[in-house]
């Protein structure tokens, strides 16, 4: 067996993006389909003890599969001097940091880092730009700039060079 062409890979690739699309809004209406049978029909409830919620066990195919109905989800984060954060201080007062812990962060405002690199360009002159962007750099442990590939699927176009 040959090794594929280049053309034969990107041809494939889009192939197989195209149908992993298709199949997650397929998935996604199956998915609809079976929460509605399961909201209605006999539940059980679950066997952790220390969860909350019912499951629903839908047959198929010759398969089990447990829909579950989950009601114990809980907060994963909350604002400083928010209510919440107010009501659960005053019931768990210092035991809440066992739970929670008080972090503080920037986060980027720019989706990519292309739109990041565009505004820092019109902030600043061009040296503080280039220091800021290399103090912005996400580094391995060996002090290395990480990257990665993308084989952009999504931007892919018509090649009107082919034949």
């Amino acid at each position: 067996m040959s090794t594929p062409t280049l053309e034969q890979d990107i041809a494939r690739g889009l192939e197989i993006r195209r149908q992993i699309e298709l199949l997650q809004i397929e998935l996604k209406a199956i998915e609809a389909r079976v929460q509605a049978i399961a909201e209605i029909g006999k539940q059980e409830p679950l066997k952790e003890a220390d969860r909350e919620g019912k499951k629903f066990v839908a047959r198929g195919a010759g398969r089990i599969v447990p829909v579950i109905f989950e009601s114990d989800l809980l907060i994963a984060s909350f604002k400083p001097d928010s209510d919440t954060h107010k009501r659960l201080v005053e019931i768990a007062g210092d035991k809440l940091a066992d739970f929670f812990a008080d972090v503080r962060k920037f986060e980027r405002r720019q989706d990519d880092g292309r739109a990041f690199r565009r505004s820092a360009r019109a902030a600043f002159d061009p040296d503080t730009y280039a220091a800021f962007i290399r103090g912005c750099l996400d580094v391995k442990k060996d002090g290395i700039p990480k990257s990665r590939v993308i084989v952009a699927w999504k931007e892919a176009e018509p090649d009107t060079a082919a034949v």
